[in-house]
């Protein structure tokens, strides 16, 4: 005998007979049971519920510092727009001397003020 022939029949979701909602939740919603009661948050009441944490084995799962990578020392990013025959003749630069494109800009850029090139 198969294992599901065994169990017999049965069906996802509801079965016949239940009710569609509950009898219980209106009758708790008239009596008034279900009002909101502010938390104890003195220092006391959560050095108490800290230890009792510990106690049972829990542990601060809080983040200590920003999750991800690691900031990078070059922090500023530059995004230029230029020219197609510009960008890839920058890219094909930046590859022919084994650099990234960010490595081989701070070169350029020493150059140029280097060479006392002016904006003015």
């Amino acid at each position: 005998m198969s294992e599901l022939s065994r169990l017999g029949s049965f069906s996802r979701g509801r079965t016949e007979g239940t009710s569609k909602g509950t009898e219980i939740a209106p009758a708790i919603a008239e009596d008034g049971a279900l009002k909101a009661t502010p938390k104890d948050i003195s220092d006391h009441a959560l050095r108490q519920l800290d230890q009792a944490a510990a106690d049972l084995g829990f542990v601060d799962r809080t983040p200590r510092r920003k999750p991800g990578r690691k900031p990078s020392p070059r922090t500023f990013q530059l995004h230029p727009k230029v020219l197609p025959l510009i960008g890839n003749a920058f890219a094909d630069e930046a590859i022919r001397r084994d650099l990234t494109q960010g490595e081989f800009f701070e070169i350029v850029w020493n150059h140029f003020v280097n060479a006392g090139v002016s904006s003015g």
